[in-house]
């Protein structure tokens, strides 16, 4: 499953274009928010970008994932809903 999802998550980053980034990806395994806190902090992250679904009315303004990341992030954070 691990190896999967690495090669899924560097075929998507590979399609993309930006002039000056080039994108990097990790596969790790847990709960979402923990995770993805202790990701940005081994990098020394500057930016945290999250998906965000639309909202149901338990969490209406942002996903509980997406809104625990915001509320407890050292650095900034995008949320980007489709």
């Amino acid at each position: 499953m691990q190896k999967d999802a690495e090669k899924k998550l560097a075929e998507i980053a590979g399609k993309l274009s930006w002039p000056s980034v080039t994108p990097s990806t990790v596969v790790r395994y847990g709960a979402v928010y923990p995770e993805v806190l202790a990701e940005a902090e081994d990098w020394g992250a500057d930016l945290i970008i999250v998906g965000s679904h639309r909202p149901g009315m338990a969490t209406y303004l942002l996903g509980s994932s997406a809104a625990a990341i915001v509320r407890h992030a050292k650095c900034s954070v995008l949320v980007v809903r489709e």
